[in-house]
């Protein structure tokens, strides 16, 4: 499981691994009783602050509500831990994932230029945006 942008499993794991990383993570049970990954969300917290740091929903479960429902689950936790501001960054040409976040209240606030590295000769900015949860 990667994206095109360069999470590979090892970049995956070591962030699940990570001590104030928090993981969301659902499954579903196939026949055979395999657990086969349907979406996950790893966020950093610090503080009242947290980033979503990767927001993946498999390919087949995508347009179906579940990311808007791992997403608004995580964001209840996080809230239930004292989480005030919700902040991630989005590729600009991922215009799918963009309106997920702004249906589900996050705003932009500021683009980091050239953040994801494409090969040698290109680069993406980036949209950061961020979600208040209470005040």
């Amino acid at each position: 499981m990667s994206n095109k942008l360069g999470w590979s499993y090892g970049h995956i794991k070591r962030s699940m691994d990570t001590k104030d990383n928090i993981t969301y993570a659902l499954t579903v049970k196939t026949p055979g009783n395999i657990f086969q990954l349907e979406g996950i969300i790893i966020a950093q917290s610090l503080l009242d602050e947290a980033e979503l740091l990767f927001v993946f929903v498999r390919k087949a479960s995508r347009r179906t509500g579940l990311g808007a429902f791992l997403l608004n689950n995580a964001l209840r936790h996080l809230a239930s831990t004292g989480t005030i501001d919700v902040f991630l960054e989005v590729a600009r040409t991922n215009r799918v994932a963009a309106l997920l976040y702004e249906k589900n209240f996050f705003r932009p606030v500021g683009t980091r230029t050239k953040y994801y590295k494409q090969g040698k000769a290109r680069a993406e900015d980036a949209i950061v945006y961020r979600r208040t949860l209470s005040s």
